[in-house]
């Protein structure tokens, strides 16, 4: 699990601390083993068990022993730091539209906030993403992930990519364009970067993300107590999708940006390991998995938050009835 710590440093494997790197915020990535399952002649033993009990008790912990690798990937790469950061995201775009124009918007300020805290929670994303990944990924190719995740570049890559994340989520996509631009790299460098992006799928990813934010955000800034039934997030997801092709180009060089800050610490030596890694089968199945997982998330977080905002404008519609007879 990736943690956020203050204020020891934590040493890469080339020997710089990400305190050198990216100051006092600082990202620690605990690796814990999965527990070994039991073997199966301790389990036949127990209670003289036959065969068919036998074979449950070997399918129940093969599952578990799945889900525990697929639980593994996400909490050891910045997958987990990326999805903590989606309701604070979400919540940050609604404050900056402002709260709806109405006498009631503070009474429902409130409860919007909540609602979003709820529907967006990391525990749901979390559940969607690890399903995902046991869905996609044999226990094999599982191992394979999880290798590189513990491997010395496998865990600074992770590392640098989850301070990046909460940087340059903090600071938002202009303040990380304008970052990235200060800091020249070779041409080669740029361009194992692009590569990097797409062999990980990087920028598609990002640009879910913004899409599902944008919409949730503009769908509750937009609640009006008078108008039950009327808001509907569908509609505004629907319209901001259409701009997708549009908001594309500044997505790609928002998540180049997050790379290449990122990436800051890495000779093109180890970025041609990292495009090894994303550019594999298994590799690139995993970044499928991972958008797959997270766009399984947004579309159920999503309808609960519609379902929420609905409850939400009508009740409040009614508590105003009361007053005003």
């Amino acid at each position: 699990m990736i943690n956020l710590i203050e204020p020891c440093p934590i040493t890469m494997s080339n020997g710089k601390t990400t305190e050198q790197t990216f100051g006092k915020k600082n990202v620690q990535l605990n690796y814990s083993l999965c527990a070994v399952l039991l073997l199966c002649s301790q389990l036949a033993l127990s209670n003289d068990a036959n065969t068919t009990p036998v074979t449950a008790a070997v399918a129940t912990h093969a599952a578990a022993e799945t889900t525990s690798g697929a639980l593994s990937i996400y909490q050891n790469s910045s997958t987990e730091i990326r999805v903590e950061q989606i309701a604070p995201l979400v919540r940050k775009s609604f404050l900056s539209m402002g709260a709806a124009a109405s006498s009631n918007s503070q009474v429902m300020h409130k409860k919007i906030l909540a609602a979003m805290k709820t529907a967006y929670h990391p525990d749901n994303f979390r559940d969607r993403i690890v399903s995902s990944l046991n869905n996609s990924l044999s226990q094999s190719e599982q191992a394979v992930v999880l290798k590189w995740l513990d491997s010395p570049l496998g865990r600074d890559a992770s590392l640098l990519e989850a301070q990046s994340i909460i940087e340059s989520y903090s600071a938002g996509i202009p303040a990380t364009i304008d970052e990235a631009r200060t800091s020249r790299k070779s041409d080669q460098t740029e361009e194992l970067l692009k590569t990097v992006n797409l062999a990980a799928m990087a920028s598609e990813l990002q640009l879910d993300i913004s899409i599902n934010q944008i919409a949730a955000s503009s769908f509750a800034a937009n609640a009006r107590p008078s108008e039950i039934g009327a808001n509907n997030y569908s509609v505004y997801f629907s319209v901001t999708d259409a701009r997708r092709p549009k908001m594309a180009t500044l997505n790609r060089n928002y998540t180049l940006a997050m790379l290449k800050n990122a990436y800051s610490q890495l000779s093109d030596q180890e970025l041609r390991q990292v495009i090894s890694f994303w550019g594999s089968p298994t590799g690139s199945r995993y970044a499928f998995a991972l958008r797959d997982g997270i766009n399984e998330a947004f579309a159920r977080a999503n309808s609960h938050f519609d379902s929420e905002i609905a409850d939400i404008v009508a009740n409040t519609t009614i508590a105003v009835a009361a007053v005003d007879e």
